[in-house]
């Protein structure tokens, strides 16, 4: 589903700038033309017209608001069509050695994440988690339902997003009101620390470039450490998910990383994961992509070398509509 239906058709885009634009031509040499439009009027079939004189400040005016008509016209649909064009992520695929994730996304017509679903697996067990998105003015309302082995398990509404100025500022777990979590940005509006109840972040940009992430688990006393680089850029519609995964995993940032402050076309070629208690270990991940014939991307292989002995490649297909 896209954001929103284009308003105007590309075929008839063009028929009707070709109108206004030559409609305008012809009032301008009209105007310069003979005071009368005798010619005009007898196209026209109007009667008793043909020896009316307009005044030229007449004549001028018309012609303005023509003109005017036609560049606004075609500048209402260049922005109604940029805004119609943006697909949605609706399907991501995950596979490895030893595990297979489905993720599912859909929207409501305002192009608000409605419902999300994963499908996967712990220890050959299957589990379905799906979650509900109640959207409001400020706030967005998740509703969680867990299913193990085809046996419900639980359902809940467990946190509420709350919104200013289109951003997500704090989070409220319903279970505990005194427990919150936030959200803070940069001056680029872009996230900048986070924490709720098991975990706190510090996230670094470069302008549109994601560069590092330090992760504190409540639990633990080290930190896990994400750094990315970055190669030629590729110049692609959409977003790369790995960027809000990298950030504050939930389904909604992943198919809302604008509410977050996370999207961004700048999509990195390798990551280095370290953790403070145990720096020798080090887990390099090189990123290779493929896209779409429109430019969105379809396939991210992640090679991930654990301390240059063992390999592990994980395969993300995406589906966007």
């Amino acid at each position: 589903m896209r954001a929103k239906l284009l308003t105007y058709s590309q075929p008839y885009k063009k028929q009707l700038f070709t109108f206004w634009f030559t409609f305008g031509w012809f009032l301008t040499i009209f105007y310069y033309s003979s005071g009368k439009i005798t010619t005009f009027a007898t196209k026209l079939k109007i009667k008793n017209i043909q020896h009316m004189k307009i005044s030229g400040v007449l004549k001028m005016t018309l012609i303005i608001l023509l003109w005017g008509l036609c560049f606004a016209s075609c500048s209402k649909m260049d922005n109604d069509e940029f805004q119609a064009t943006e697909k949605k992520l609706v399907k991501i695929i995950i596979d490895e050695t030893s595990s297979h994730s489905d993720y599912f996304f859909s929207y409501d017509n305002d192009g608000h994440l409605k419902e999300a679903s994963c499908y996967t697996s712990l220890q050959n067990t299957p589990v379905l988690y799906k979650y509900k998105y109640d959207w409001n003015t400020s706030s967005i309302n998740v509703t969680e339902t867990i299913t193990i082995n085809d046996d419900f398990i639980a359902q809940g509404s467990i946190y509420t997003i709350n919104i200013l100025d289109g951003l997500a500022r704090s989070i409220s777990y319903n279970q505990d009101p005194t427990e919150m979590g936030s959200i803070k940005y940069n001056a680029s509006n872009r996230v900048s620390e986070y924490s709720d109840r098991n975990s706190n972040g510090i996230i670094i940009w470069d302008n549109d470039k994601l560069l590092s992430v330090t992760c504190n688990f409540d639990s633990e006393d080290y930190y896990y450490i994400s750094s990315f680089t970055y190669g030629d850029q590729y110049s692609i519609k959409g977003y790369s998910p790995l960027i809000p995964e990298a950030t504050i995993t939930d389904m909604l940032f992943i198919a809302h990383p604008e509410l977050g402050g996370m999207k961004t076309n700048q999509i990195p070629v390798s990551e280095t994961n370290t953790w403070t208690d145990t720096p020798d270990d080090i887990v390099i991940t090189h990123y290779k992509y493929e896209f779409d014939n429109e430019g969105y991307i379809s396939k991210i292989t992640a090679e991930r070398n654990i301390n240059v002995k063992d390999t592990n490649v994980v395969v993300y297909t995406l589906t966007w509509e």
